[in-house]
Order: C-alpha cells, then structure tokens, then sequence
C-alpha cells in the first residue's frame, strides 16, 4: 500500500529578517526532500530492491528528521517561532514520508513474517506427519508378546503393505526404513517366541489334562474300591447277621432238642422208676406168693428126697426159693440197665454240644484258620464261608441240626 505525500503550505506566514535568514541554514534544501518524495512514492516494497531501497529511504528521511529536529532545537533558542515555524514546514513534509515508508515496510515485514511462519509450519506438519508415520511403524511391533499368532500374521501383512518412498518421507527415509526393519525383525523373534511359548503352553495342558486324566480315573478307581468294600462289607454283615441269626435257631434248637431230651430222659427215667417199682412190687409179690405157695407144699409133703436120696427140709426149701429170687432181681437189673443206655447216650451228646459252644473260637478266627489252612486271603476265606452250603455239608459229613 502506498501513501502519496501533499506538501502543505503554512498557514500562518513567517516573516523573518533577512539578518537572520542568513544565519539559520539546516543544511538541507527542499529540493532533496522533493526527490526523495518522489523515489519513495515510486517503491513497491513486495519487491525484494524496492524493499531495500524503501529501507534505505526511510533511514535518509529518519536521519534528516533527525538533523532538522537538532538544527530547531539550536535555533528555536535564538528564533524559536521562526526557527519552529521552518522546521515545521519541513516536518510536515517529512514526516509523511517516514510514516509512509514505515507503514510500508512494516505491512511487508509482516508479510514476510507471516509466509515464513507459513513455511515453518508446512514444514514441521510435514515434519511431523513423516514422524508420526515413523512411530506407527515402530508401534506395530509395541505389546507384540501379547499377542496370538493369528494378530502377529496380521501385523507382519500390514508391514508387508508399507512402501517407504522418498517423495514421502525424504530426508528421514533412512529412519523410517530402520523403524520398519526393526519392526520386522521384533515381530519375526516375537512370532519365535509365541510359537515355543503356544507349544509349551500345550504341552501343559495336555500334561494337566493327562493329571486330571489320572485324577478322575483314580477317584472312580477309589469310588469303585469304596463301593466294592461297602459292598463287601454288607454281604459280610448280612452273612454275619445269617450267621447270628443261624447261630441264635441253633442255639434255639439247641435248648430245645437238650430241653427235650432232658424231659424224655425224665419221662424215661419216671416211667423205668414206676416200671421197676411196679416190677419190684410184682417181684415181691410173686416171691411172697412163691413162699406161701412152697410153704403151703412143705405143709402138705413133709419130707422130699433128692436126687441121691436126701431128704430136704422145709427150711431148705425156703432157701432155695430166696435163690430163685435174687436171680430174677439181677435178671430184672441188667434188663432195667440196657433200658437205661440210651438216655446216658443222648445225655452225653448234649453235655458234648454244650461244651462245644463254650470253647467255640470267634468268626474272625475261623475265618483266618480257613485262609491259612488253604493259602488264600482273608476276604477269599470269607467268600467261601458266605458261599457254602451249610445243610448239605451238614448232611454230607452226618451232623444232624
């Protein structure tokens, strides 16, 4: 923008005595003004001469405002209206030329200011768009160790698809080719890696899944176990409750065979009382009748004679039939005696039963008597004793129940 200059006329008119126009001189003369005026309105300060010269205009202007203004201080002592009123009609043409050039040059200034700060961010945007470009490279391979295999592949194919160009990246294209080569090389070593650590990790896991394996198979093995000795061990109470309960009929039947014998025994042994009461009452009556009878016969044949011809007297004759007697008494005892032998028999037998029970050995020692015996282990012993048969074997050895 250009700023013409009008010189102005004085409004008030100085009238100055010749003596003294003589004496005040500042050493510059309008015509010099005149042709600055002129080469300062014809300067385009956009233009890098015209710039400078403007430059070089407003330091003549500045300096010859300068010198006036010392000159009006020095005279305006002597003259100070006249000496104010000259150097004002000079400033009032000088000073638009300074504040034209300077506002000139100032708006230029600021042009320039303004593309250099223009070019200075193009530049770092530029700048910083190729380093952000750098650190996305470089931040691929970042957090590269936690991920899967799949993730790493995908990173390696978006590497894969980066061209470093130097229309792009320029004077930092040997950066960006380091970033990418170390990237690459990162995601290759982490590829590595995750693979020995996805083998190691399986191999873990099929350890821990043979462990579990081997856990659930010993707890079914154990639960199996546990089931079988509960099973075991029930057929073995109820055996021993069959046992019991058989021991219990048999101690029943016994008491009641030995309570039957005992009674039979007592009904034999009143009925043989009372028979050999009746036989010894019989017998009486029978020797008493036998002697009335003899005696009866003595009354009636006095004397008798034997086979050698002696006589036997009545009182033999008695003797005789007490003989008689005394062996049918001991004919009557040996038949009350066989009579009696069955019962003594069948007394013993229960006194044999009865000690047997008391010197009875417990289950557990038959059952390891039986296991040593034959060579087995115990719960073999207990199966057999649980399996057999005990009435056949009864009857199959001749042991009545």
């Amino acid at each position: 923008m250009e700023t013409n200059i009008v010189e102005k006329e004085s409004s008030t008119e100085i009238v100055i005595p010749d003596n003294f126009k003589k004496m005040i001189t500042f050493h510059l003369s309008h015509d010099e003004i005149d042709k600055l005026i002129v080469e300062s309105n014809s300067l385009d300060c956009s233009d890098s001469d015209g710039f400078s010269k403007s430059k070089k205009c407003r330091a003549i202007s500045k300096s010859w405002r300068v010198k006036v203004e010392s000159r009006r201080k020095y005279f305006n002592k002597m003259l100070s209206t006249y000496v104010n009123g000259v150097a004002k009609s000079y400033q009032d043409k000088i000073n638009p030329i300074e504040q034209m050039l300077d506002k000139n040059i100032k708006e230029e200034e600021k042009k320039r200011a303004d593309a250099k700060a223009e070019k200075v961010r193009v530049e770092s945007e530029r700048i910083n768009k190729i380093k952000l470009s750098i650190q996305e490279i470089r931040d691929l391979s970042t957090n590269i160790s936690m991920m899967e295999i799949e993730e790493i592949d995908l990173v390696v194919d978006e590497l894969r698809s980066i061209f470093i160009t130097d229309e792009f990246y320029q004077e930092f294209r040997h950066e960006a080719e380091g970033a990418l080569s170390s990237s690459v090389a990162a995601i290759k070593q982490a590829k590595i890696e995750r693979e020995k650590f996805n083998a190691e990790k399986e191999a873990q896991e099929r350890q821990k899944k043979w462990l579990e394996d081997k856990r659930i198979e010993a707890e079914a093995l154990a639960k199996k176990e546990t089931e079988y000795l509960a099973e075991k061990n029930r057929k073995a109470d109820e055996e021993k409750d069959r046992l019991n309960k058989e021991r219990e009929e048999f101690e029943a039947d016994k008491k009641r065979t030995a309570d039957k014998l005992i009674e039979e025994e007592n009904e034999k042994a009143d009925k043989l009382k009372k028979e050999r009461d009746d036989f010894e009452a019989e017998k009486i009556l029978l020797a008493q009748e036998k002697i009335d009878f003899e005696n009866q016969k003595n009354i009636s044949d006095d004397v008798e004679t034997k086979d050698e011809g002696v006589l036997i007297t009545s009182d033999e004759k008695v003797e005789i039939s007490k003989n008689t007697v005394t062996q049918e008494n001991e004919t009557a005892k040996v038949k009350f005696e066989s009579d009696k032998k069955p019962i003594e028999t069948e007394t013993f037998v229960l006194k044999e039963i009865s000690q047997f029970e008391e010197n009875r050995p417990n289950d557990i020692e038959i059952i390891k008597c039986v296991a040593e015996n034959f060579g087995v282990i115990n719960d073999v012993a207990l199966y057999w004793l649980m399996d057999m048969d005990t009435t056949k074997a009864a009857i199959d050895i001749g042991v009545s129940r």
